[in-house]
């Protein structure tokens, strides 16, 4: 008998043994279904290395991108500080100036009776006089 190896090579026969036509048909067959595995083999390797070029493509960007977060982590911590800072400020001076913000609605109103008052007093010392 014969043994084929791999890929269909290495046929090896009897000494003196001839193969026969559908014998040499079935051999040619399994060459050409090896050469369209080796082709495909061949295609999905080239896919792999397109998707390893993506892949570390997509890393570099990442990276990249790691960076800038980082220091917008570090804008956005500066900020904050700063915002607590100013708020710190702000209540030491309402505190030293001792009056609260919603005390001003009352001044106002105050402000808005003693000036209709002085109004009345003055139309009242102008009739009079």
């Amino acid at each position: 008998g014969e043994a084929l190896g791999a890929g269909g090579e290495g046929i090896v026969s009897k000494p003196g043994v001839e193969m026969t036509s559908q014998q040499k048909e079935k051999v040619q067959a399994l060459k050409e279904r090896d050469a369209r595995f080796d082709q495909d083999i061949a295609e999905i390797g080239k896919g792999v290395l397109d998707l390893q070029d993506y892949a570390m493509a997509q890393n570099e960007e990442v990276k990249r991108q790691n960076l800038m977060l980082d220091g917008l982590q570090s804008k956005i911590d500066n900020v904050h500080e700063h915002v607590t800072n100013v708020n710190s400020k702000m209540k030491n001076t309402l505190d030293e100036v001792g009056r609260k913000g919603d005390k001003l609605c009352v001044d106002i109103i105050c402000l808005v009776l003693a000036i209709g008052l002085a109004a009345v007093i003055y139309s009242i010392y102008k009739e009079t006089n």
